[in-house]
C-alpha cells in the first residue's frame, strides 16, 4: 500500500499534482533555494497548517524535509531574476557549484548572467574583479572598475574562491592585469579622459605598473600626449639644448644623434607649418620634402586638415578621410577629393603611409554614390553603370549586401540607354521561355540589366545571386499564370486515346512512381496511373493559350499570352491538343515534348511538386523517342530504376481489358 501511494501523483504541491518524492516542505533554508528556483513546495494553504504536525509520517513518503545536499534540486529547477538576488541566495548558488559533480551547464548559464553584486551594481561574472592587495593599487587608478560588494556580501565569500574562478571571475594577477589593461585602452579609445584624468592616470601607472612593464603601454600613452619614441622628442632636446665650453667632450654620437634630433625638429616645423601655404606647387614641393624625410603625422594629427585641396577659387585644406589617392573608375569627382587630379604620382604611397588616405574608394563610397544617382539621375551611361557593378560584384560581402540593401532604384534595360527603375517593378530573367514573353512587349522592359563583360567576377550567375538578395524578385517567382481557356462547341474532335497516351509513357511514370524514396504503395502508383487511362483526348487546329501576368507597384498588371500544344483538365479527364499538319521540325518536337512531359506531370503529381520537374524530365526525354520500349528500358536502367511485377501486371491486365474498366 505504501508503495502505490508513493508511486502516484495525489499531493499538491504549488505547481499542481504531483509524486510525494517531488514535494518540498518549505523551511528557512528552502526560502532562500525559492529565490533562484522554481521548486513543488508542499500547498499548505490548500492543506491547512495542521498537515506540518505530520512531518515524519510526510518524510516517511519521501517528501524533502530540509535542504540537506539537495542542491543537484536547485541546479535542475533554476530560474534567475535579478530583484531575488540576495546575499545568502548567492552563496547557496556558490554551494551548489562546489557539491554538484556535473555542473558545467549551470556555469555556463551563469557566466551570461547579472547576479554578483559589485560596488557598480549588478555584473556578469567576467566583468567582476575579486580584490587582491597584490594588485588593488591598480584598479585605484581606474575609476568604475567593478569589483565585489564585500559589504554586502560579507567574509564569507573569501571561502569560495575556487568557484567564483570557475565562473570566470578575474582573481589572479595576470587576469586583472589583462581586464585592467582592456578598461583603460577603452577609456582611450573613447577619449573619455579629461586633462587632470590624464595626469592621475599618468601618476598612477607609475605606481601601478612595475619595471619595464609599462613600456607595454606605448600606444596608451602615446594618445594621452606622452612623447614614447625619441624622433618625437627633438624639440625637448632644442630648447634644453646646451653646448659645453669643451666641445671635445662631445662624442661622435653625440654629434650624429644631435644633428637627427634637428633634422628630426626641421620636419616638424616644416609640417608644423604646412598649413600657412596655399600655393599648389609650394604644397606639393613640402609634401615632397616630408616623403624624402619619412615624415608621417601622429595618430592623433592624423584626423586634422592636411591636405590642400586646389578649386576654381582658391583652393581648402581638407581631411584626409574625404580623400581617395585615385579613382580609376572617375565616378566620385563629385562625392570625393581625387588627389592624383593634383599631384605627382610619387606621392601617391605618402599620402596614404603619411597621412591614412584610402587608395581607392571603397564598398561604403559606392553604395552612397548608387544613391545619389537614385536620387538625382533617371538615365545612367553604360560604362559608369558597368563600372559600378563591376566593383560591386568583385568586392561582394555580407557588409556590401546590408549596405546594398537599402537601395531603392535597380537598372533596367540594354544598351545604349540604361534607365533606374523602383526595384519592385524589376525582375530577374530566370525563367527564360516566359522572359522571352515579356521581352517581347513594345513598352519598357521589366528585367534588370547585365553590364557587357566578360570576367569572372561578372557572371549572370553571380549578378542574380546579387540582385537577389538586395531584393530584386525573379520571374520565376512573381509572374502568376491563368490556365483557363475556352472551348467553342463543335470545334474539337475526338481522337483514339492509344496515340497520346501509349504504353512507354504508362511504363516510364509507374518506374518513376516506384522509387523507393517516394515510398508510394502500388495501390496508390495504380490509381495515379489510372486517370490517364480514362482521358479522352480531344484535337482543336488552333492553338490553346496560357496567359502570364506581372503586377506593378503602381497598381498596373502587365498580361502576356503564349501557345501551348496541350491542356490536361484531370478533373474532367480530358486531354486537349492542338493538331500536327504533317512532319513535326525538330522546333515543334521538342516543344511538345516539353509541354507534354509538363502538363502529365503538374496533373499526376500536384501533391508532390518538388517530384514534377524530375519526372517532366524523364517523359520528355520518352517523347523524343517516341516511347520506343527498347529506348524507355535503357532510360529506366540507366537511372537506376525498374518496372516491379506488380505493376507490369496491372498495365497488363489494364490494356488487356480495355481503358474504360479500369
Amino acid at each position: 500500500m505504501i508503495n502505490s501511494v508513493k508511486d502516484r501523483q495525489w499531493m499538491k504541491s504549488i505547481l499542481g499534482y504531483r509524486h510525494p518524492a517531488d514535494c518540498i516542505i518549505r523551511d528557512s533554508e528552502w526560502a532562500v533555494a525559492s529565490c533562484i528556483s522554481n521548486l513543488s513546495f508542499l500547498d499548505v494553504q490548500f492543506y491547512g497548517e495542521d498537515i506540518l504536525q505530520y512531518t515524519p509520517e510526510l518524510e516517511f513518503l519521501c517528501v524533502i524535509v530540509g535542504l540537506k545536499k539537495n542542491y543537484e534540486l536547485v541546479i535542475n529547477n533554476f530560474e534567475f531574476s535579478s530583484s531575488a538576488i540576495t546575499s545568502q541566495a548567492t552563496i547557496l548558488i556558490l554551494k551548489c557549484i562546489r557539491y554538484v559533480n556535473r555542473s558545467e551547464d549551470f556555469i555556463r548559464k551563469l557566466k551570461d548572467l547579472k547576479w554578483l553584486k559589485t560596488n557598480m551594481g549588478f555584473r556578469a561574472p567576467n566583468e567582476t574583479f575579486f580584490l587582491d592587495p597584490e594588485w588593488e593599487c591598480r584598479l585605484k587608478v581606474f575609476d568604475g572598475t567593478p569589483v565585489i560588494d564585500y559589504g554586502f556580501y560579507g567574509s564569507e565569500i573569501n571561502s569560495y574562491k575556487e568557484e567564483l574562478k570557475k565562473i570566470g571571475l578575474a582573481m589572479r594577477f595576470e587576469e586583472a592585469s589583462k581586464a585592467i589593461t582592456q578598461i583603460f585602452k577603452e577609456m582611450v579609445s573613447n577619449s573619455s579622459l579629461t586633462k587632470p584624468e590624464v595626469a592621475a592616470h599618468i601618476t598612477g601607472f607609475q605606481i601601478a605598473f612595475r619595471g619595464q612593464e609599462i613600456y607595454g603601454y606605448k600606444d596608451e600613452l602615446n594618445k594621452l600626449g606622452v612623447t614614447v619614441e625619441a624622433k618625437n622628442g627633438a624639440r625637448f632636446v632644442i630648447f634644453g639644448l646646451s653646448i659645453p665650453s669643451d666641445p671635445s667632450i662631445m662624442s661622435e654620437v653625440t654629434v650624429v644623434s644631435l644633428l637627427a634630433c634637428i633634422q628630426s625638429y626641421f620636419k616638424y616645423l616644416v609640417a608644423r607649418h604646412l598649413r600657412s601655404h596655399k600655393v599648389r606647387t609650394t604644397i606639393s614641393r613640402i609634401y615632397m620634402y616630408l616623403m624624402k624625410c619619412n615624415w608621417k603625422s601622429n595618430d592623433k594629427d592624423k584626423s586634422s586638415n592636411w591636405i590642400w585641396i586646389p578649386n576654381a577659387d582658391d583652393g581648402e585644406w581638407v581631411n584626409s578621410e574625404c580623400c581617395v589617392v585615385s579613382d580609376k573608375n572617375n565616378l566620385f569627382s563629385q562625392q570625393i577629393h581625387i588627389l592624383d587630379k593634383y599631384y605627382d604620382k610619387m606621392l601617391r604611397g605618402f599620402f596614404s603611409l603619411a597621412f591614412g588616405v584610402r587608395h581607392g574608394p571603397d564598398s561604403e563610397d559606392y553604395c552612397k554614390l548608387w544613391g545619389t544617382w537614385e536620387r538625382s539621375v533617371h538615365e545612367l551611361d553604360i560604362s559608369d553603370c558597368s563600372s559600378f557593378w563591376t566593383f560591386i560584384a568583385t568586392n561582394w560581402s555580407k557588409n556590401t549586401q546590408k549596405l546594398l540593401y537599402g537601395c531603392v532604384k535597380v537598372p533596367v534595360g540594354t544598351d545604349p540607354k540604361i534607365t533606374l527603375m523602383k526595384k519592385e517593378d524589376v525582375l530577374i530573367p530566370d525563367d527564360l521561355l516566359v522572359t522571352d514573353l515579356f521581352k517581347k512587349l513594345p513598352q519598357q522592359s521589366l528585367f534588370i540589366w547585365y553590364p557587357p563583360s566578360a570576367i569572372p567576377s561578372m557572371s549572370r550567375a553571380r549578378l542574380n545571386s546579387i540582385y537577389d538578395s538586395i531584393g530584386v524578385q525573379r520571374i520565376s517567382k512573381s509572374v502568376m499564370k491563368n490556365d483557363s481557356f475556352a472551348l467553342e462547341n463543335g470545334r474539337f474532335r475526338t481522337v483514339d486515346s492509344s496515340k497520346v497516351v501509349k504504353v512507354g509513357l504508362l511504363r516510364i511514370i509507374l518506374v518513376f512512381l516506384a522509387d523507393p524514396a517516394l515510398d508510394i504503395p502500388a495501390e496508390g502508383r495504380h490509381r495515379m496511373v489510372s486517370c490517364l487511362l480514362n482521358v479522352t483526348v480531344q484535337e482543336n487546329d488552333e492553338p490553346i493559350t496560357v496567359g502570364y501576368s506581372v503586377s506593378l507597384s503602381s497598381g498596373e498588371v502587365v498580361n502576356v499570352k503564349a501557345s501551348r500544344m496541350l491542356r490536361w483538365e484531370r478533373e474532367n479527364s480530358k486531354l486537349y491538343m492542338q493538331s500536327s499538319n504533317g512532319e513535326s521540325s525538330y522546333k515543334e518536337k521538342i516543344e511538345f515534348a516539353t509541354y507534354f512531359a509538363e502538363e502529365i506531370s503538374k496533373g499526376l503529381l500536384f501533391e508532390m511538386p518538388d517530384q514534377i520537374p524530375y519526372l517532366t524530365e524523364f517523359i520528355k526525354f520518352g517523347s523524343l523517342l517516341d516511347f520506343d520500349d527498347a529506348a524507355v528500358g535503357f532510360l529506366h536502367k540507366s537511372n537506376n530504376l525498374q518496372l516491379f511485377t506488380e505493376d507490369e501486371d496491372f498495365l497488363k491486365s489494364s490494356l488487356l481489358g480495355g481503358s474504360k474498366n479500369n
